[in-house]
């Protein structure tokens, strides 16, 4: 059947020219190209494969890239270290020809400048070789790997607030003389002069020490003064005598009246309390003693206390680093105030470490207003001070004085009225602070502390504090002999790490004994612990509740033979005296019934250099002593213990020592006082805790050791994530653990102070020591590096060979087959000519049809 309408026999012609045509480009496109996959549409998952393998080829490309850069820095360091090794065995070369006596010693003393330019060498090797222009054997190339030193133990510190005031009586002429009696009763400090008017009556003046004058007279009811023949009287109406106190004329010894015109003065200066200094032995360190803290390596504290400060207890500390490994840090100085009331303006001014601040007043019923006036009066001097007050924002805190650089605060007052009156006004006491200093270790270093002398003089307890926490243990709480001034911890009292902590329960204490009217359970150590450990999870601190103890000024008396009680914690102990016994034998047998008892009253005696009694509670419970028999007889002089003829086991009038607290933290821990810390209900200060913050990590910038000096270098060889390889390379320099044993000292060259020399035979000798162990640490170090290189030889191989492999198999995927791809082209070619005749042929049929038509 013919059909006109539609060229069916073209349309197929044309469907298959087409096809054809598609499969002619593919294949063309293929051969112009070379490969099979030239779009997602010639093979979608060949596509996502070889593209994945694409990746994965050029990732492994630049990690074979990576691995020779590694390759070429790591030889750079070995050929350094190489040079090291070479200067490392010439030196002790020079140690072994600087021992042999064939050497005088100013020849020895030249093998030395070859051996310390040999050391200078090193450092500077170490410093100056670079890769990519970065160092590499300093300590610094890549992320700095390894433990930081920690503050692994805290002093304490103390606040003095016993101040007096000595009157100094300056002579009329050379044969008269002004004597004083109830010297210790004076209140302020100053000048007095005075002036014997024609009527014998007597007119003065005192001048404080920052030129404010209180005019004094002797007339009316209660007069400030009192004249009497050869004695002047300063009564306590003055305000500046606590009771009446006389000063008496002499002439060559005989009484000599006061007469008109008379001139009478003395000056009265104020002394801060009296701290005993760190002596020698009083803290060894590793063994090693610490000598005594000077004066001279305080220049920024007051003199007169300069040697007590934390700046000299440390400066001691830290010249015997190098021995101890130990090294010092003073922390800041922070004097708390204390609670605020309101009354009466109070007119005055500061000493603060001998400078005298402007002249301020308080403000009534506005006590913040009164510590910001006291802030910016006492700030305005702190250039001169070195101290800083700061506003708390609480009543019950009044202000706080910062020294940064840890010197000692002195606080001294100066007003016309009672100084406890004017200290309640503006929330400060006067008195003495000594800071507080941390001791440093690596995380791997011995912290031992031990004592010939008394530990108390350095300001840290002893005991071995190596582990890698920070420790602060609290300063000995005074002595309490009146029930009234128990100081419990309560709410609001303490907060640790931004935690306030609860107050103290007396039901957390079952082992202190209340038979002594001053002993509290709710005030005693466990206690206190007790109610800091309830919120370690929160401050991650922990507190341990430190012995009670007490220690014998001297050795037992031997004059008793009767039998003597002796009561501890309510429990008595028997104890036979012999007369004339010997004292130590005595002391032994003390202590032999006080232990034989432990179980009853939690007292552990024992000795204190070696001949004189201590008694501790371990368990950190309450301790009171009491007995009816003489102190000096049972070793106990000098020591808390109460003596009373009457005493028995129910007597309530002993005195109490009460433990202290150790706080540990795998963190810093920060102390401070809380809104009511210094409040009726409390005391921070008293309870024995110093504001500040303590322990932890030690920041580079700090450091007094050698911080981590360990850089760990990570070389990226593989195609994919966490395929790395790394190295440490560790400083070869004076601070670093691979040769700074001997170049530790680098920087004192030429100077006495050096350690490291053969300039003597036996300082050679020890040379040799510490040479080895030096080369077994530097070749040990080039074994590493050639193990890591040879390491990286076979990652390259093995890359490349991954590499390969992968090229192979992507080429199998996306590369074109030439014989198939050209075959198909003839093919589709022929295709499309033939196509192309049939198609003219069926077209041809029409021209049939129409001829029909015709």
């Amino acid at each position: 059947m013919s059909v006109i309408n539609t060229n069916v026999k073209a349309l197929y012609t044309q469907n298959a020219l087409k096809a054809s045509g598609r499969d002619q480009s593919v294949a063309m496109q293929q051969l112009s190209t070379g490969k099979r996959i030239n779009s997602a549409k010639d093979d979608a998952a060949g596509l996502a494969i070889s593209k994945r393998m694409t990746q994965q080829i050029r990732s492994l490309d630049m990690a074979i890239k990576n691995a020779g850069d590694a390759v070429a820095l790591i030889q750079t360091a070995e050929g350094a270290t190489s040079s090291i090794t070479d200067m490392l065995q010439r030196m002790r070369e020079l140690s072994i020809q600087a021992i042999n006596d064939t050497n005088a010693q100013d020849q020895r003393g030249y093998l030395d400048l070859e051996f310390q330019q040999l050391k200078q060498q090193i450092q500077t090797i170490t410093n100056q070789t670079q890769w990519n222009g970065f160092a590499i054997l300093n300590g610094t190339a890549g992320e700095s790997v390894g433990a930081k030193p920690i503050y692994k133990a805290s002093s304490y510190g103390s606040f003095y607030d016993k101040v007096s005031f000595n009157p100094e009586p300056l002579d009329l002429d050379p044969t008269e003389t002004v004597t004083l009696n109830a010297s210790d009763k004076f209140l302020k400090s100053g000048t007095f002069t005075s002036l014997v008017a024609a009527d014998g009556s007597i007119s003065g003046q005192f001048t404080f020490e920052d030129g404010s004058v209180k005019s004094l007279t002797s007339q009316g009811w209660f007069p400030d003064l009192v004249i009497s023949g050869h004695q002047i009287t300063i009564t306590a109406s003055s305000g500046l005598v606590s009771a009446d106190v006389t000063s008496a004329r002499f002439e060559n010894s005989v009484p000599k009246d006061f007469e008109p015109g008379d001139t009478p003065f003395f000056k009265i200066n104020r002394s801060m309390p009296s701290v005993a200094p760190m002596l020698d032995s009083d803290l060894e360190i590793n063994g090693v003693p610490i000598p005594a803290a000077t004066a001279a390596s305080d220049r920024l504290s007051p003199r007169a206390n300069a040697a007590t400060s934390a700046i000299a207890r440390a400066a001691a500390i830290n010249s015997k680093t190098a021995e101890t490994g130990v090294a010092a840090k003073v922390n800041p100085s922070i004097v708390s105030g204390i609670s605020m009331v309101n009354g009466a303006v109070v007119t005055g001014t500061l000493n603060i470490n001998g400078f005298i601040t402007p002249q301020f007043s308080s403000t009534l019923n506005n006590l913040n207003e009164t510590r910001n006036t006291v802030v910016n009066a006492i700030n305005a001097v702190s250039a001169q001070t070195g101290v800083k007050a700061v506003n708390s924002g609480f009543d019950n805190q009044g202000i706080r004085l910062v020294a940064q650089d840890g010197r000692n605060v002195e606080v001294g007052f100066n007003s016309t009225g009672s100084d406890s009156d004017f200290g309640a006004r503006i929330g400060l006491s006067q008195g003495l602070k000594t800071g507080t200093y941390s001791l440093e270790s690596s995380s791997e270093g011995q912290v031992n502390l031990t004592s010939s002398g008394d530990w108390a003089r350095a300001g840290i307890r002893t005991g071995n504090y190596s582990d890698n926490i920070s420790v602060l243990t609290t300063r000995p709480r005074p002595w309490v002999s009146d029930p009234t001034k128990i100081e419990v911890l309560g709410g609001g009292d303490l907060v640790i790490n931004g935690t306030p902590i609860r107050g103290a329960d007396p039901l957390d204490d079952v082992l202190s004994s209340t038979v002594s009217a001053t002993s509290s359970r709710a005030g005693s150590a466990i206690a206190l612990a007790a109610a800091i450990n309830a919120s370690s999870l929160e401050t991650g601190v922990t507190a341990v509740a430190r012995p009670a103890g007490t220690s014998a000024s001297a050795t037992p008396t031997t004059t008793t033979s009767d039998p003597a009680y002796l009561y501890l914690n309510g429990a008595a102990v028997s104890i036979n005296l012999t007369a004339n016994e010997d004292p130590g034998v005595r002391l032994n047998n003390i202590i032999a019934e006080i232990n034989q008892q432990q179980g009853m009253h939690g007292v552990l005696a024992d000795k204190i250099n070696g001949d004189r009694l201590r008694l501790r509670t371990p368990d950190g419970r309450n301790l009171s002593i009491w007995t009816s028999t003489a102190l000096s007889e049972l070793g106990l002089s000098g020591t808390s213990a109460t003596y009373n003829s009457n005493a028995s086991f129910n007597f309530t009038g002993a005195t109490t020592v009460y433990g202290h607290l150790s706080l540990k933290s795998d963190q810093p821990l920060t102390l401070s006082p809380g809104a009511n810390g210094f409040g009726v209900n409390g005391d921070f200060r008293s309870l024995a805790f110093e504001a500040g913050t303590y322990g932890g990590e030690v920041p580079d910038d700090e450091s007094q050791l050698t911080p981590p000096r360990t850089g760990r270098l990570s070389f990226h060889v593989g195609a994919n994530a966490a395929q790395s390889l790394s190295i440490d390379l560790a400083d070869f320099g004076s601070k670093g653990p691979i040769t700074g044993e001997i170049t530790g000292d680098v920087a004192l060259a030429g100077s006495e102070q050096r350690v490291n020399r053969i300039d003597s035979s036996d300082n050679a000798k020890e040379m040799l020591g510490k040479l080895d162990r030096v080369l077994d640490r530097v070749n040990g170090n080039r074994a590493m590096m050639g193990a890591v290189m040879n390491r990286l030889e076979y990652v390259i191989e093995n890359l490349s060979n991954v590499s390969l492999n992968t090229e192979a198999s992507r080429s199998q995927i996306e590369d074109a087959d030439y014989a198939k791809a050209s075959t198909e082209l003839a093919r589709t070619q022929i295709m499309q000519q033939a196509a192309t005749s049939v198609l003219a042929q069926a077209n041809m049929d029409q021209q049939t049809v129409l001829k029909l038509l015709q």
